[in-house]
């Protein structure tokens, strides 16, 4: 069965397709019985067996607001991997493609990971498989949202986004010693979703302040691009939006010496994670920044 998920995996990145890697599936014969999560980490064998210096991972996820968005679209118009846009819409998770993880693998040095759904429809089982692939490749995170995701009065994130940049802020800290291997996640850059930079600008600094200590390194208003006609405004502002990411992405890579390590260590961190998600008891340690 491995050599099959690896043949299945080289299949897909020939292909420039999304690799399922994590997703949700009836736990019965034939399709029947409740859903459980499973976490094809053995299907990255073929291209992380071994650690590689300067890859460059990107984890794309949001929220039940940012639903309809377009999060995977906006993605291809970014040209972040290249995955052509009309292969982004492959559902390889099948009927349980929402909520689940897409891996886009093509380019050996830059992978992204595509949650499909949001943090609140997704289990604690989906939640704790992405957090260790966020801590193992030393990603940075691409969190969508809208500003309905902030209390109108004081700004401060609605409970389903404070609790998604929490998680991700509790990876982020510190260098995290996993079994004596530092590793660290980079942050998250909050794209808020269907947003001009008018609407944006009154809210501004209150809600910059009330994300200031979870791990956002930036908020990025984004116009919904499916409303401008002309092709040439739609790549111009993707060319633009992308610009103010990738800041962060180039700082992100230069800080770190390795990405993806040995595919050992996400099996260790995930098994951690799952045994003691808050780190506590020294199984996850995080020391000073």
């Amino acid at each position: 069965p491995r050599h099959r998920r690896v043949r299945l995996a080289a299949a897909y990145s020939s292909l420039r397709a999304p690799l399922p890697l994590i997703f949700r599936v009836a736990a019965g014969p034939g399709g029947t019985g409740d859903l459980r999560t499973v976490a094809l980490f053995d299907i990255l064998h073929e291209q992380a067996c071994t650690p590689c210096i300067g890859r460059q991972v990107t984890v794309s996820l949001g929220t039940d607001r940012a639903l309809g968005c377009g999060k995977t679209s906006l993605l291809g118009a970014l040209a972040l991997t290249p995955t052509a846009e009309e292969e982004l819409d492959v559902r390889p998770a099948g009927p349980c493609h929402a909520p689940s993880c897409d891996l886009l693998c093509a380019h050996e040095q830059r992978w992204l990971l595509d949650m499909h759904g949001s943090w609140g429809c997704s289990d604690e089982a989906l939640k704790t498989a992405l957090l260790a692939f966020v801590l193992w490749s030393g990603a940075m995170c691409l969190v969508h949202c809208t500003l309905a995701d902030f209390h109108q009065t004081s700004n401060a994130p609605r409970k389903e986004l404070q609790a998604l940049l929490s998680a991700l802020a509790s990876i982020v800290a510190g260098p995290a010693e996993v079994g004596g291997s530092p590793l660290r996640a980079r942050g998250a850059v909050v794209l808020l979703r269907d947003t001009t930079a008018e609407a944006y600008a009154p809210r501004r600094i209150a809600i910059e302040a009330a994300l200031r200590s979870l791990g956002v390194l930036m908020i990025i208003p984004v116009e919904d691009f499916r409303g401008l006609r002309s092709a040439g405004r739609r790549a111009s502002a993707a060319e633009r939006l992308r610009a103010r990411i990738d800041e962060p992405l180039q700082q992100a890579l230069a800080a770190q010496t390795v990405a993806t390590p040995a595919l050992e260590e996400l099996h260790r961190i995930h098994r951690l994670l799952a045994t003691d998600p808050s780190g506590a008891g020294g199984t996850v340690s995080s020391g000073a920044a």
